[in-house]
């Protein structure tokens, strides 16, 4: 029969120790600093890190947000790193990583699920691994270095909303919205975008009132949540702030007043326009709730299947067909981030190429149709792999090898506009609205591109240097021979593969 197990209090020894001593697997006197830690000089790095039990009795005083995070394992061949971030914290939202060693504890107000491939958990993972092997560092111990930032509403009230804007500068700054959102979004042809300004600058300057606007209300929503966005972009002072968030109080305020009573496509575009914008503002807590309706109001509305509504015409079919892209593209890269599926409706393959002949005459919209089919393609690959790491918890070599077969396959039969890259040093070329809009275009698809190779790659770059951290040498020329010879090619391939993640990434970070 097991002895009752020993109160804390009641033991011999300390209840806690320091992090060197946890780690050297020595005796500590749970004193801070601890008297081996001053004798040696290392008393600044002398640093506790709370324990479960800690963590618990604090939460009742405190809502410091917590998630789980995966503790060093002797066996790397299963990697998980998957968590549940939540918030919120101090000023701004944030997930912190606990120890895997018991119950996750989870702040109920704010919670996101993370999957097993999220970049933020892997971030944790990596200092949970660097700090058994080498100890504290500022990269493991840092506050708020493995935080999920979480930026709090700073909205402010602006009064009466009065859009002052002229023609021109609604078109300008709506450009500025058109760049940071070209490969991702494709949600108005150059024609209906100059339609909305010109119809939504006559309501202006005539001094309307609302029941007797041309414009529908979901569409100037749309048209105040662009500007929103182009302002929150260029950003180049306070007053393009204040403005942001202007705009895009209105634009909300519009889209949530009888949204639900008659839903149409422009549905489907504001709350993905709500969602890119809190995404660029940092609230990503909120970005994923519109983006979720986003995507659901697609489906509902079914936009994926435009071409099965014979009753509409061609240009709204296409029209639905474009938004039915951009809802899934943006979907699938946000949730692949984190790790998760994408909630939106796939397209059949006959509809994904459809309007780009119709586009041909607008040669920046053209790019822009083919950026966003590039994308969407390579965003198919990209949820399959999630899917795969979901279903199955890892991927074999020969799987990994198939992903990014389907990755050089789509990056091959790219058209060459955009293959072409920023042509660095010429800043009069940044100020040509075409030519920026198509550069940036290229970096996202190209990014999409690299992110899929890093997604499927990453796991083999663990298993390939983890062993070397566990002590043991990486292999020699020779020792590699000899297992092909025997026909054992799996850590041949696991270091190739490493090695494709680490070409993946730099490229990455250089474009």
């Amino acid at each position: 029969m097991p002895r009752p197990k020993v109160k804390p209090q009641d033991r011999q020894r300390s209840a806690k120790a320091c992090d060197a001593c946890k780690a050297s697997k020595k005796r500590c006197d749970g004193n801070q600093p601890y008297r081996l830690c001053v004798k040696k000089g290392a008393q600044d790095t002398c640093t506790f890190t709370p324990t479960i039990r800690d963590r618990r009795s604090q939460r009742s005083g405190s809502k410091a947000s917590q998630a789980n995070s995966i503790a060093v394992a002797n066996d790397v061949s299963h990697m998980d790193f998957g968590s549940v971030l939540a918030g919120p914290s101090h000023g701004g939202r944030s997930a912190t990583s606990q120890d895997a060693e018991g119950d996750e504890v989870i702040d109920e107000d704010a919670e996101i699920f993370v999957g097993n491939t999220a970049a933020l958990s892997f971030l944790s993972f990596l200092q949970k691994t660097l700090k058994h092997y080498v100890g504290p560092s500022g990269f493991t111990d840092r506050q708020h270095s493995h935080n999920w930032f979480e930026m709090t509403g700073s909205d402010v009230d602006g009064g009466v909303f009065y859009d002052d804007l002229g023609e021109d500068e609604k078109k300008e700054v709506i450009q500025c919205f058109l760049d940071a959102s070209s490969g991702f979004l494709d949600l108005y042809t150059q024609d209906e975008l100059s339609e909305l300004i010109r119809l939504a600058t006559e309501d202006q300057n005539t001094n309307r009132p609302q029941i007797s606007r041309r414009l529908d209300p979901t569409a100037l929503s749309s048209l105040y949540l662009m500007l929103a966005i182009g302002y929150q972009v260029r950003g180049g002072s306070r007053d393009d702030l204040v403005l942001a968030t202007q705009y895009f109080n209105e634009g909300r305020k519009m889209a949530f007043e009888k949204m639900l009573e008659d839903p149409t496509v422009n549905l489907a575009r504001v709350f993905l326009l709500l969602a890119f914008y809190m995404f660029g503002a940092c609230r990503r807590n909120s970005a994923f709730m519109y983006l979720g309706v986003a995507a659901k109001s697609a489906d509902i509305l079914g936009l994926h299947a435009a071409a099965k509504h014979k009753h509409i015409s061609k240009a709204e079919q296409e029209s639905r067909l474009r938004v039915a892209k951009s809802v899934r593209v943006f979907d699938i890269i946000c949730s692949s981030i984190l790790g998760r599926r994408g909630s939106a409706s796939s397209l059949r393959s006959g509809d994904v190429t459809s309007g780009d002949i119709v586009e041909q005459e607008h040669s920046t919209t053209s790019h822009r149709v083919l950026a966003l089919r590039a994308t969407y393609e390579s965003c198919s690959i990209l949820e399959t792999v999630v899917g795969k790491f979901a279903d199955d918890g890892e991927l074999d070599s020969s799987s990994a090898e198939h992903f990014l077969q389907l990755l050089q396959e789509w990056s091959q039969a790219l058209p060459l506009s955009l293959r072409q890259r920023p042509k660095k040093g010429d800043q009069s070329l940044l100020k040509d609205a075409q030519y920026r809009e198509k550069m940036i275009a290229n970096v996202h698809v190209a990014g999409t591109y690299y992110f899929g190779i890093i997604l499927v790659t990453r796991q083999f770059l663990i298993q390939h240097i983890m062993p070397q951290l566990h002590g043991k040498s990486p292999k020699t020329k020779e020792g590699q021979q000899k297992h092909a010879r025997k026909g054992d090619n799996e850590a041949d391939a696991v270091a190739d593969l490493s090695h494709s993640c680490i070409g993946a990434a730099t490229y990455m970070a250089q474009i």
